[in-house]
Order: C-alpha cells, then structure tokens, then sequence
C-alpha cells in the first residue's frame, strides 16, 4: 500500500514530542506500516531540520518502509 503525507510548516516541536516513549513522527509512520503502507511519498517543509527525518528513518521500527522525501519550496 501507498500514502501520501505532508508536514506541516512549524510542526518540528510537536513531531519530536515522545509518546509513549517514542517521537510522534515515529509513531505516526509505524502505525501506518502496521495499517499496511509500504511506500511513502512525505512533503518535507524546506525550513525544517532534515536531521530530524533522517534520525526517523533510521528506527528499527521503520525497517522496510520505502520513502521518498520531497522538500516542499517556501514559494507557491
């Protein structure tokens, strides 16, 4: 299965707080391997820290998610 999802911009504080021990973008995309998503398309906001994606994608939790990471430009 496939999903789309976009970060919003200024959301850094809230996707970092632990739940349950885990940071939310963690537990976002974990639940959604469990739902069945094995491809993900993520619009990354060009201010936000990318390490913050890369410390993501490097859980054990995240193992066989295929994601592509799109930096979303400021302008429109």
């Amino acid at each position: 299965m496939q999903a789309v999802m976009v970060i919003p911009e200024g959301s850094e504080n809230v996707l970092t707080q632990r739940v349950a021990g885990i940071p939310l973008l963690e537990r976002v995309l974990a639940t959604a391997m469990r739902a069945g998503v094995r491809e993900l398309v993520l619009f990354w906001p060009c201010g936000m820290d990318p390490a913050l994606w890369e410390e993501t994608v490097a859980s054990p939790t995240l193992r066989g998610l295929e994601a592509i990471k799109i930096d979303r430009s400021e302008e429109r």
